[in-house]
């Protein structure tokens, strides 16, 4: 089986965001996208970039200020009417302050297009999971018709609350009308296979395993995917890069909010993350925003082939 790590958004992050212990003026590059799976049954994809109410734009280099615009406006767009205050996020100052960022911000078109672009067809993606339902891991997934749509029960309890935009979800979720055998909670604990529990094989065959990871939302999931040579384990923000977990980096707050859900739970689920790591040479971990992993020379259309 292979993998592609398919980037939708590569931008500038402030670093406390990410790592509590960070400076406070610093930045890091982070990467947004999904991640599809070739198994021979079928296309799965997980997770699928960010939705920016629908636009598509073409492979560009633009400013930090420049693409911090086109995120905000999307947000406004999707949040302005919920949360008035929202609208401040462009008021100059912010945007003069974003301006003085150096690095700059990557769009390319969003993970639909890019999977058109190379003729695979929407359709031929059998299932779509979701990590979890932050803004930049939903995307528009009304273009997979004919997929099965995985997520958790308790990521969507949290992501249709009615005080849920304030903790990074979408509010366009609450209007999601999917059949709930398409939800799933824990069901199978593996330790042979896994630290973590095992939610569904997605094909009867062991080899894509929805597993609960819990912390960073209330109802995060990962993706162990067993290929012929290696295990690639998918963990979304369980952990935002592998510096996260080898050495033991907590995100920071905003703010009231906490980039966290439940820290000690996802405290938790990064030090199992190590263990197995170090307890299993052939386990590739693949955080979802790690720019080192998210290579120009590792993404879509190629397939991914780095190293842990």
């Amino acid at each position: 089986m292979k993998i592609y790590l398919i980037q939708h958004i590569r931008s500038p992050w402030p670093s406390r965001f990410l790592f509590e212990d960070a400076k406070l003026a610093s930045m890091t590059e982070i990467s947004i996208g999904g991640i599809l799976i070739e198994h021979p049954e079928g296309f799965v994809l997980v997770d699928n970039g960010m939705g920016l109410m629908g636009t598509e734009y073409s492979d560009q280099v633009m400013t930090a200020a420049d693409g911090y615009k086109i995120v905000v406006s999307s947000l406004i767009q999707s949040l302005g009417e919920k949360i008035p205050l929202v609208k401040t996020l462009m008021r100059d100052e912010i945007i003069e302050f974003v301006d003085r960022i150096k690095i700059p911000f990557r769009i390319r078109p969003s993970v639909a297009a890019q999977l058109k672009s190379q003729g695979i067809s929407l359709d031929d993606i059998k299932h779509v999971v979701f990590t979890h339902l932050h803004y930049d891991h939903v995307g528009d997934v009304s273009k997979y018709q004919r997929a099965r749509i995985w997520v958790s029960q308790r990521e969507m309890r949290a992501a249709q609350s009615p005080l849920a935009f304030l903790n990074g979800y979408n509010p366009l979720i609450a209007q999601w009308d999917y059949r709930t055998e398409r939800i799933l909670d824990p069901l199978v604990i593996r330790p042979e296979i896994s630290p973590f529990s095992i939610v569904k094989d997605l094909f009867g065959d062991e080899r894509i395993l929805i597993l609960s990871t819990p912390g960073h939302t209330p109802g995060s999931l990962s993706v162990l995917v067993k290929g012929d040579e290696h295990q690639y384990f998918l963990c979304g923000d369980s952990c935002y890069c592998r510096e996260s977990y080898r050495d033991d980096r907590s995100p920071g707050r905003l703010g009231f909010y906490g980039f966290d859900h439940n820290p000690r739970l996802a405290q938790s689920t990064r030090q199992k993350i190590l263990k197995w790591e170090q307890s299993q040479p052939d386990l590739q971990v693949l955080p979802m925003h790690d720019i080192n992993v998210w290579t120009d020379d590792q993404i879509f259309p190629r397939p991914w082939s780095g190293k842990r």
